[in-house]
């Protein structure tokens, strides 16, 4: 039986450990996966074990729940400048002036 890529055979009577990796979801919604050698680990405390397509899927909703709530402070942060902007302008502060203070930008990339 090869040992490695470089067909070497294992010593007689040596037995090559082989890598498990666990699957775990937590309480508070977080992830872990854990490669353990030989297959032998201890559950990490308050962890349910899962399947490697539940964990995929999991960590994919807090992958897009994490961007969703990203897109949302920045646009919470644009409506803000924006309304600290017109303020200044209605003040009778300079167009200029306005955008410096408030970080406010016509630019959607900003």
């Amino acid at each position: 039986m090869p040992f490695n890529d470089h067909d070497e055979e294992l010593p007689p009577g040596e037995a090559q450990e082989q890598e498990v990796v666990r699957y775990y979801v937590y309480p508070d919604g977080s992830y872990s996966m854990l490669t353990l050698v030989g297959g032998a680990g201890v559950v990490p405390p308050d962890a349910t074990e899962i399947t490697q397509a539940e964990y995929e899927a999991g960590v994919a909703a807090v992958n897009a729940a994490n961007e969703a709530l990203a897109e949302q402070q920045l646009a919470d942060d644009r409506a803000l400048a924006e309304a600290d902007f017109e303020a200044l302008v209605a003040a009778g502060i300079p167009e200029a002036t306005a955008r410096r203070l408030s970080g406010f930008s016509d630019d959607e990339t900003s």
